[in-house]
């Protein structure tokens, strides 16, 4: 486990450290799921453009963790539409975890899990009693992390990854009100 994380809404400014994780986190996690000359093609500044691009508008559910020097480590999004997954038929569902990312030096140490955890107090304080994920099939690692934080498959859809072709699971967790915010998690 981490201490001294602290969760907060994602700036602009973050877009650069989240551009950084989301592709390292891309060349490690789907190496063998997706063609290498892909992953080693990824481009950090493109990702980083995206997450500005995301961060400015109205209404963005994007929340960064930081330790206690304010290096961003991981970051999670909820209901933000994706250019990956723009054939998705459920792509404006709100109460969704878009990207949950923590940078791989610090994978298994429980921060995605607080992170998740943070996603699915935040989707019951904007109203929402379930939340879903969409992952790709061949990505056991992404599938095992939702099932033991008591999310079940409820199907799958074709859909393109990174310009390829791949399967897809949902996977859904009903909820239940906690009458906590999402202040409390950054406290815990």
């Amino acid at each position: 486990m981490i201490d001294g994380i602290l969760l907060r809404r994602a700036e602009s400014e973050d877009a650069w450290a989240m551009g950084v994780i989301e592709t390292a986190c891309w060349r490690v996690g789907y190496a063998g799921v997706l063609p290498q000359p892909v992953l080693e093609g990824l481009d950090e500044s493109i990702r980083a453009k995206r997450w500005q691009r995301i961060l400015r508008r109205a209404g963005s559910e994007a929340w960064v963790a930081q330790n206690l020097e304010g290096r961003i480590l991981g970051f999670t999004a909820l209901g933000l539409p994706s250019e990956e997954w723009e054939d998705e038929p459920d792509a404006q569902d709100e109460h969704r975890v878009r990207s949950l990312f923590v940078a791989p030096p610090y994978w298994r140490l429980g921060l995605g899990s607080k992170l998740l955890k943070w996603a699915e107090e935040q989707t019951v304080v904007l109203g929402g009693q379930h939340i879903l994920a969409r992952v790709p099939r061949d990505a056991a690692w992404v599938r095992t992390f939702y099932e033991r934080a008591g999310y079940t498959d409820i199907g799958g859809s074709a859909g393109r990854l990174a310009g390829h072709s791949a399967a897809f699971a949902t996977y859904e967790k009903l909820l239940e009100p906690t009458g906590s915010d999402a202040s409390t998690v950054s406290d815990s």
